[in-house]
């Protein structure tokens, strides 16, 4: 989770990103 909450933070940094969101940046 810490590597994919780095690599998703350098995509899109959100605070609080929705499960939503966070699912189409780890699916991107």
């Amino acid at each position: 989770v810490h590597m994919m909450r780095k690599r998703q933070a350098r995509f899109a940094y959100n605070p609080r990103p929705s499960i939503a969101e966070q699912f189409e940046i780890l699916a991107a």
